[in-house]
């Protein structure tokens, strides 16, 4: 990004998710997702993957599980699994309904 004249601005770096922005050109002329493709990509999977469990509708999964008489399983890829495997809306579980 520095390299294009911008820079990136963390708001929050130790919260789950890291808060950060950028000047809105830098999308506009594609400066953030080439950065993004070459520099964070892989970083940001990784940890997403790492860290599926601690997102925020994971409470709401459990206890759509329940309520439907299903087992809780341990990682969030599991319990949406077998959300959709008992045909469950997974809106109605996240209150999007």
């Amino acid at each position: 990004m520095s390299d294009n004249g911008y820079t990136v601005e963390v708001l929050d770096a130790n919260s789950t998710i890291i808060d950060y922005r950028q000047l809105a050109q830098a999308t506009d002329d594609g400066t953030a997702d080439r950065c993004y493709q070459i520099e964070f990509a892989d970083v940001n999977e990784s940890w997403q993957i790492a860290h599926q469990d601690e997102r925020a509708d994971a409470a709401p999964l459990d206890a759509c599980l329940r309520d439907n008489g299903l087992a809780v399983p341990k990682t969030r890829k599991e319990k949406v699994d077998a959300l959709v495997l008992a045909g469950v809306d997974l809106g109605s579980c996240l209150g999007k309904e």
